[in-house]
């Protein structure tokens, strides 16, 4: 790419910063929990299709309401304790819609002379349109029973149900420095580097960084909003927040990392929304230390 000899002498400067600043730097879905109730209803031989028996019926209240499920695979046990796996449902009240399915394994600790105990551990594998961001989301469940007969006839028990952080979002990122170009925001940021993501999340990336960074050495400080946009430019997908460093290393590429924050999300996105951010990547000169030209790096969603 040509660069003229004014923009060499008047950015170069600043430029060697740039490199260091460049490219850069949930809420995922937030954790979802809810207390449960439930009646032991295995006496009734209900099973599904793959062969798990309808064990346990309830309510769940709390972020997600509805009814609960679970069905459950033929327990493996030794001595007090008692391994299982099964799937758990919770539905809408009139049983009409699947909220989620989350695909269990857990443990249940028989004690005599007192309830019993369970937990597990699980992944949401099925949601309706309203809890679509939780799929691939980890699970813990857990509460106690009450017997009718100690040890040998269970019948009720209540407990709690707790869905974490959606999982990450991740992307590949490739861009090009074009801060030559002098386009600045309404903020004063400068328009320093813009590219591509494909991952997770797809579309046109762009860092405004605050003019210019603070360097020490061979080490650069930036400020700066990182932007993702759909395709065609007219969708702000995320916009982050972030604070970084940029490290020249003579006579190889520079190096840069940055942490941030989402503040700004298409409705896609929302959940995203007060999630933390890493950005790193890595760039090439046009002339070392003093004009950056092109990179690639990593951005993630935590």
């Amino acid at each position: 790419m040509k660069r003229s000899i004014f923009l060499l002498l008047t950015l170069a400067p600043m430029l060697a910063l740039a490199s260091t600043g460049m490219a850069q730097a949930e809420k995922p879905a937030p954790p979802l929990t809810g207390t449960t109730e439930y009646d032991f209803v295995g006496h009734l031989g209900i099973f599904d299709a793959e062969g798990r028996l309808l064990a346990w019926e309830g309510t769940i209240s709390g972020d997600i309401e509805g009814v609960v499920k679970w069905w459950m695979g033929l327990p493996t046990g030794t001595g007090q304790a008692s391994h299982y796996v099964d799937r758990f449902e919770i539905w809408n009240a009139a049983e009409t819609v699947l909220l989620l399915a989350v695909e269990e394994a857990g443990t249940t600790t028989v004690r005599p002379g007192k309830t019993a105990l369970w937990r597990a551990n699980g992944i949401v594998t099925e949601a309706s349109e309203e809890f679509q961001n939780w799929i691939g989301c980890t699970t813990h469940n857990s509460g106690d029973a009450t017997w009718v007969i100690p040890g040998v006839l269970p019948d009720h028990g209540s407990g709690t149900f707790r869905i974490n952080s959606a999982p990450p979002l991740t992307g590949t990122t490739e861009y090009d420095f074009v801060g030559h170009l002098g386009i600045f925001d309404a903020e004063g940021r400068l328009l320093a580097w813009q590219g591509t993501i494909s991952g997770d999340i797809e579309g046109t990336i762009k860092w405004w960084m605050v003019w210019p960074p603070s360097a020490a050495g061979q080490v650069s400080h930036f400020v700066e909003r990182f932007e993702i946009w759909n395709a065609a430019e007219t969708v702000l997908l995320l916009a982050v927040e972030e604070a970084g460093t940029t490290t020249v290393r003579p006579g190889r590429t520079a190096l840069w990392r940055a942490n941030g924050i989402v503040t700004e999300a298409s409705e896609e996105f929302q959940n995203w929304i007060g999630s933390h951010t890493h950005n790193s990547g890595d760039a090439t000169w046009v002339i070392p230390g003093v004009l950056p030209d092109y990179g690639s790096g990593t951005f993630r969603v935590n």
